[in-house]
């Protein structure tokens, strides 16, 4: 099987491997992205180490970060362009961009500060089901 590669049709979600509440987010990307576009990997991966590497680009640990078309989208960013990447009913969450990036970015850094008191943290970071794997860029976690 070959190794998926970081192809500018398909946008790359980087998360955090450790984190509960970014594993939630990837089951529930790879649940509603219909199309399966989106591809993963984790932030502590050697494969998001080179990516951010050459394009000299230096990501937070607390923000899941999108590469799409050529550019880096983070915390609120983020996660609302991975909505309106997604079917019906996900993509209508992109009407929250009436709100003031500051004002959202603010309450995603609030979840993000307390993610794991909330949910806790993982020993390892997620391995990708038998089924997903084609999705995923670095499976050496």
């Amino acid at each position: 099987m070959s190794r998926p590669s970081a192809d500018p049709e398909f946008p790359v979600l980087f998360f955090d491997g450790y984190c509960h509440l970014c594993d939630r987010s990837v089951q529930f990307v790879l649940r509603f992205d219909r199309k399966k576009r989106i591809r993963f990997a984790a932030l502590q991966s050697d494969y998001a180490t080179r990516f951010f590497t050459k394009q000299s680009f230096h990501p937070v640990n607390d923000s899941l970060i999108l590469w799409y078309k050529g550019k880096f989208f983070e915390q609120s960013d983020a996660a609302l362009r991975i909505a309106g990447l997604m079917g019906f009913p996900v993509h209508l969450l992109v009407v929250l961009y009436v709100f003031p990036g500051s004002l959202r970015n603010v309450v995603y850094r609030w979840i993000a500060k307390n993610r794991f008191k909330w949910l806790g943290k993982r020993d390892a970071c997620r391995m990708p089901e038998p089924g997903e794997r084609n999705r995923f860029l670095d499976q050496t976690l």
